[in-house]
């Protein structure tokens, strides 16, 4: 990776824009029910209205897919779009 002196400049002169975010840990994300307050739901209006410049990119949608998947996989056994295999021990084969 190479700095140039442009790259350092920028960073200089935006470092007071510069935040801190705080998150859950994965296990407490998958172990809390959220509450869906209204700062909540709006907090992800705003994430759906503010896409990358290529929309499949904008994390809100990665995020909630893959939650998405991981709850249908829990529930059925098997993750989306996997045909399950009748087991030949059980169908009398």
């Amino acid at each position: 990776l190479e700095l140039t002196e442009d790259d350092i400049a920028n960073f200089c002169a935006n470092v007071y824009s510069v935040g801190h975010m705080v998150t859950r840990s994965l296990e407490e994300e998958f172990n809390t029910v959220p509450s869906l307050d209204d700062e909540l739901v709006e907090d992800w209006k705003m994430a759906l209205m503010d896409p990358y410049e290529v929309p499949i990119h904008t994390p809100i949608c990665w995020y909630l897919g893959l939650r998405a998947c991981h709850i249908f996989c829990k529930q059925e056994g098997r993750y989306p779009g996997v045909v399950a295999v009748p087991n030949s021990k059980s169908d009398g084969s």
